[in-house]
């Protein structure tokens, strides 16, 4: 069953509290990434390549974003965060200051 519209908000209000704005636009590229790739999986491994038509079945539906595409994308933010010198917002929303670590 798909979640509201509200509910995703909610969802990706929690999980992506103190994200900056650029982080939280990594998240919609990553969500949709995964969204496509999946569509274009699911295209190709159904073609028939005598005909030009799509493949029975096939439709622009197979492309949505999903909750679970928003929390993959979300834990592959946080992962690739982990490894770099830039901090998010703190608890209370407040910029931290950037500390820059050297790379050993």
């Amino acid at each position: 069953d798909a979640p509201s519209y509200v509910e995703l908000l909610d969802l990706l209000a929690v999980e992506c509290d103190g994200m900056s704005g650029a982080s939280l636009a990594g998240v919609a590229r990553a969500a949709a990434s995964r969204a496509l790739e999946r569509a274009v999986t699911s295209f190709a491994g159904h073609s028939d390549s005598s005909t030009d038509e799509p493949p029975d079945g096939s439709s622009m539906m197979d492309c949505l974003v999903t909750t679970e595409d928003f929390e993959k994308a979300i834990e592959d933010v946080f992962d690739s965060a982990k490894g770099s010198s830039y901090e998010e917002d703190d608890a209370e929303g407040k910029p931290e200051e950037k500390k820059i670590t050297e790379a050993k």
